[in-house]
């Protein structure tokens, strides 16, 4: 099931999240933020952000940057591979070449629903399974509520508390990074 969004993005609103995602996020002075063109984060109304946690031109203004190597406050990683899709109704994780940062999805994930889309009045819903060199896991959102329960051959959906059966395939049971030589 895909992470889908109750409305489909206007064209800033996929523009943001696209560059978003193409920019390196790193720690970024504020006050030298305010004063640097940003037009296609300015287009999708949203501030430059505690540490420029909102900013996308990139690398370009070097005096702006405070620390290359530290991603803004609250953000989990240097880079996100949430995308929007083209049709602007859902949300993809494009990262097959580097598996193992998956397990940043979910930290990813909650943190656009919360400081990206609600503040567009947009819901994330759905499920997204990943899988990493150690195993795998899932992502639930609901109502752009994300959860990661611990995945087993089941779990308890934390909405209905139904009990969900996971169905293995071979290459999971295995791993597709498994090495039989």
């Amino acid at each position: 099931m895909p992470i889908t969004l109750s409305r489909t993005l206007t064209v800033p609103e996929a523009s943001y999240l696209k560059a978003f995602s193409d920019t390196r996020r790193m720690q970024r002075h504020e006050e030298e933020e305010e004063k640097i063109k940003d037009p296609i984060r300015k287009r999708a109304k949203l501030p430059v952000g505690k540490d420029g946690a909102f900013v996308v031109h990139g690398q370009e203004y070097r005096t702006a940057i405070k620390d290359y190597n530290r991603e803004p406050a609250g953000q989990p990683a240097l880079w996100c591979y949430w995308f929007p899709s083209s049709d602007g109704e859902r949300l993809v994780w494009q990262n097959e070449n580097e598996p193992e940062d998956a397990y940043t999805a979910g930290k990813w994930l909650a943190w656009i629903a919360e400081n990206i889309l609600a503040a567009w009045g947009i819901r994330a819903n759905g499920s997204f399974e990943y899988r990493t060199r150690e195993g795998g896991g899932i992502v639930l959102v609901k109502d752009n509520d994300v959860r990661e329960p611990e995945l087993q051959t089941s779990y308890v959906d934390p909405w209905s508390n139904e009990t969900v059966i996971i169905e293995l395939s071979d290459e999971t049971e295995s791993g597709p990074y498994d090495d039989d030589d």
